[in-house]
C-alpha cells in the first residue's frame, strides 16, 4: 500500500507486522504526509487522541478529567513543542543535541520516522531511527484500568560501540486536576498561575494540583484531588517537573532536579547519563493517571517501594485492559479471518467504533437478576410489585430466551414488555473527539469496584442510567 508524499523524499509505504506477538499496522516514512488524528481506544474509560506530531489530549471519562489540555484538532497538531511527549539525547562527543520527531531539526540528521499500530487499536508506537547517529528511539502509548497511561520508551544503539549518552525524556503540559475545561480553554493563563507540581520526596511520584480551586468567592476551595506521574526505570534518574530547563540542556549546560514548581506548567521529565553497549537497549516507562484522592496516593506510594514488583503490575494491567477489549469484541462477532488482512481489521475496526456508540450486552444473551429487577423497578415498580413472586422466582442468572418463555406465561402484557425492553449493556460512550470539541462525552463503563455499568450514551442522544437502572 502506497501513499502520496506532500514533499520529495522515502515512499510512504504501508504494511502489517508482527513485533513481540503482537500484530501491528506499520506507516513507514510517516513524517511525508500531512499531520492526521488517530484514537487510541480501551476496554475501560480511557479516551486518548494522538496527532501523529506527538502532541495529543488524554484523560479519564470526560474532557474535565484531561491530563492534557482538550483543545480542537488544529490546535493539539499545532503544539507538539509544548504538549505532550519531549526527548532530547545529548551523544558524548557532539555539540549537537538529537530531538526525535522534532521537525524544526529536519535536515540536520539522516533520519526515518516510522508509526505503528496495534490492529486492536490500544498500542500506539512512535519510531525515529537517526541513521547519523545509529540510534534508534521508540515509545509506545498503552493503557491500563489500574494505573492509566503508560508511555514506554526505548534508545537503542545500532553501531555496535559503546558510546555515553544524556538524555532528558518526558512530558509537557501535564494539567493539574480539578480544572474546569472553560477555563483551561478561555483563560489558561489564570489556571497556570493555580498550578503546584510537587515531587514526592521518597520515590518518583509527582503530583499536579491546584493550590486551590478557581473561585472569586471568599469561601474555603481545597483541591483535594492529584494528577499524578511516575516513572519506572533501573537508571534512577532526576526528575525536572518543569519545562524551564530544556533549553539550559540543548545547550550542554548543567540542569539541577526540581522537587517543586509553582505558577508554571507542569510537565515531567527524567534525566539521565547512560552507557549504551553495543547493539543494547536502554528502556523506560512513564505512568500518568488523573484525579487520584489522598487514598489512592498512599497506595502508590507503598507501590513504589518495590518498583520491579510495580513494573509487573503495570504490565499485567496493561495485558488484562488488552484481554478485555479482545473479549468484549468478540462478543459482537468483531473478529473476523479472511485471505486478506487489511478487510479483517477493517471490519474489526468498524465493529470496535460502532460498539463503543451503542454498547456490547454485558453478557450476551445471559441475565443477572439483581440488574434486571433493579431496571424493571426504576421504569414501572407498579408492575413488579404486582409480579412479585415472578421476580422472586428468577435464579440468579437466566438465559433471554428463557426469561421471556417465563414471562409469558405470566398473561401480563407489561409485565413481558419490561422484559423486552430491559438491556444490559457496557462499553459503550457517547461518540466525541477533539475534532468535534462542543460533543461533550463522558466514558462510565464501570462502577469503584470494578463492576460493569449497564449503561451507555450514543451519537443521537444520551440514554443512561442513575445508579443502575435505565431512565
Amino acid at each position: 500500500m502506497e501513499h502520496s508524499c506532500k514533499s520529495s523524499g522515502s515512499a510512504v509505504q504501508g504494511k502489517y507486522v508482527t513485533e513481540n506477538g503482537q500484530r501491528l499496522y506499520l506507516i513507514e516514512n510517516i513524517d511525508q504526509l500531512p499531520p492526521f488524528f488517530i484514537s487510541v481506544v480501551s476496554a475501560n474509560d480511557h479516551w486518548l487522541f494522538v496527532s501523529t506530531t506527538g502532541c495529543l489530549s488524554a484523560g479519564r471519562g470526560k474532557p474535565e478529567n484531561a491530563l492534557f489540555p482538550y483543545r480542537s484538532v488544529d490546535l493539539i497538531h499545532e503544539n507538539a513543542e509544548n504538549t505532550g511527549p519531549k526527548t532530547v539525547i545529548r551523544l558524548e562527543g557532539r555539540v549537537d543535541a538529537w530531538e526525535p520527531f522534532n521537525p524544526q531539526h529536519d535536515g540536520k540528521y539522516q533520519t526515518v520516522r516510522n508509526l505503528y499500530k496495534s490492529v486492536t487499536g490500544d498500542t500506539l508506537l512512535f519510531e525515529e531511527i537517526n541513521h547519523t547517529l545509529a540510534l534508534r528511539f521508540r515509545y509506545q502509548w498503552q493503557s491500563g484500568n489500574n494505573y492509566g497511561f503508560v508511555r514506554r520508551a526505548e534508545l537503542s544503539d545500532l553501531s555496535g560501540q559503546t558510546r555515553r549518552l544524556e538524555l532528558l525524556d518526558g512530558l509537557q503540559n501535564v494539567l493539574p486536576s480539578g480544572v474546569p475545561m472553560k477555563a483551561m480553554q478561555t483563560c489558561s493563563a489564570l489556571v497556570d498561575a493555580y498550578k503546584w507540581n510537587e515531587q514526592d520526596k521518597d520515590t518518583s511520584l509527582a503530583l499536579f494540583t491546584m493550590y486551590a480551586k478557581l473561585s472569586d468567592r471568599a469561601d474555603p476551595a481545597e483541591s483535594l484531588t492529584a494528577n499524578t506521574v511516575f516513572s519506572l526505570d533501573a537508571d534512577s534518574p532526576s526528575i525536572l517537573l518543569s519545562s524551564q530547563q530544556l533549553s539550559a540542556f540543548r545547550r550542554g549546560l548543567r540542569i539541577e532536579e526540581e522537587r517543586l514548581t509553582r505558577g508554571v506548567r507542569g510537565a515531567y521529565f527524567i534525566h539521565k547519563s547512560i552507557t549504551l553497549d553495543g547493539g543494547k537497549s536502554n528502556t523506560w516507562s512513564l505512568v500518568i493517571d488523573a484525579n487520584k484522592d489522598h487514598a489512592d496516593i498512599a497506595q502508590l506510594r507503598r507501590d513504589l517501594a518495590d518498583t520491579d514488583a510495580l513494573a509487573a503490575k503495570v504490565s499485567e494491567d496493561i495485558e488484562s485492559n488488552q484481554r478485555e477489549l479482545v473479549s468484549l469484541m468478540g462478543a459482537v462477532d468483531g473478529w473476523q479471518f479472511s485471505q486478506d488482512e487489511s478487510t479483517s481489521h477493517h471490519h474489526y475496526a468498524n465493529v470496535l467504533f460502532n460498539s463503543m456508540r451503542g454498547g456490547v450486552f454485558e453478557q450476551g444473551y445471559t441475565l443477572r437478576k439483581d440488574d434486571l429487577v433493579r431496571a424493571a423497578q426504576q421504569t414501572n415498580e407498579a408492575v413488579v410489585i404486582r409480579n412479585q413472586h415472578f421476580y422472586d422466582a428468577l435464579p440468579d442468572t437466566i438465559r433471554l430466551t428463557d426469561l421471556l418463555e417465563r414471562a409469558g406465561k405470566e398473561g401480563d402484557s407489561q409485565l413481558l414488555r419490561l422484559c423486552h425492553e430491559y438491556l444490559p449493556l457496557t462499553f459503550g460512550r457517547r461518540h466525541g473527539d477533539p475534532s468535534r470539541p462542543w460533543n461533550h462525552f463522558d466514558i462510565k463503563v464501570k462502577d469503584k469496584e470494578g463492576n460493569p455499568l449497564l449503561g451507555y450514551q450514543a451519537t443521537g442522544g444520551i440514554y443512561s442510567r442513575t445508579g443502575k437502572h435505565w431512565r
